[in-house]
């Protein structure tokens, strides 16, 4: 598969009280972000991506294809349901997002 490189791909993967955000893409390849706040960890994706492409000689500015309030929805479905107090749960599971060629002139 040829990759498009105004687009990179990467893995939302909470774990621990953590939200991943790793590169799924040899675009995005050496992507790690990660913060206890969803939203952080969101913003800070984007920074990450364009201080990639930056490094590479590539210089594209990425933004996310979609809203952080539409990702937060997307990925609640990975939440499971805590049968009470005492039971601990460990999250697992993964998205996919993507993070497309803002064509916007900077």
């Amino acid at each position: 598969m040829q990759a498009n490189h105004g687009v990179v791909e990467v893995f939302y993967i909470p774990t621990d009280g953590l939200h991943f955000f790793v590169g799924a893409s040899e675009n995005s390849k050496g992507l790690c972000v990660a913060h206890p706040d969803l939203r952080v960890a969101f913003d800070e994706t984007t920074l990450a991506l364009n201080a990639l492409s930056e490094l590479s000689g590539k210089n594209i500015k990425f933004a996310p294809e979609a809203t952080f309030e539409e990702f937060r929805d997307q990925v609640e479905v990975l939440k499971p349901q805590k049968a009470d107090s005492n039971t601990k749960i460990k999250l697992s599971g993964k998205a996919q997002m993507v993070w497309q060629e803002n064509m916007v002139a900077a």
